[in-house]
């Protein structure tokens, strides 16, 4: 938790806190200005359990794809909602077929460092 400067109270942000912002110390009054808020986001984190919060969802993603996988996924991999899937054969096969069915996948063009509409069949 920050800390007054001149009287080393714990001072609490409020969870919308914007560096810039000023605020007062609760104890001694004294105008604190906000110059960071990663403490404060490390703090938000812990005091809502997001790690937690996104453990238990990752393990439902994992649940509810797990049996939907077709047969040319080789491995699944996970780190809470974080997914990453390895295929057997090569991806761009499968990329056309979502191209044409969805429309509206997107392709990055690394030439032009730009991010373009695949066409639609």
């Amino acid at each position: 938790m920050p800390e007054c400067p001149v009287c080393a109270a714990d001072v609490s942000l409020a969870d919308d806190a914007e560096v810039g912002e000023l605020m007062e110390c609760p104890d001694c009054g004294t105008e604190l200005e906000v110059t960071g808020l990663e403490l404060a986001a490390i703090e938000f984190m812990e005091r809502h359990d997001l790690a937690e919060q996104e453990r238990r969802k990752g393990e439902r993603l994992r649940a509810a794809l797990e049996p939907r996988l077709p047969a040319v996924v080789r491995e699944l991999r996970q780190i809470g909602l974080t997914v990453g899937i390895e295929l057997k054969q090569k991806a761009q096969p499968y990329l056309r077929q979502g191209q044409r069915s969805s429309g509206c996948c997107r392709r990055w063009s690394s030439r032009t460092n730009s991010s373009t509409s695949w066409p639609t069949g």
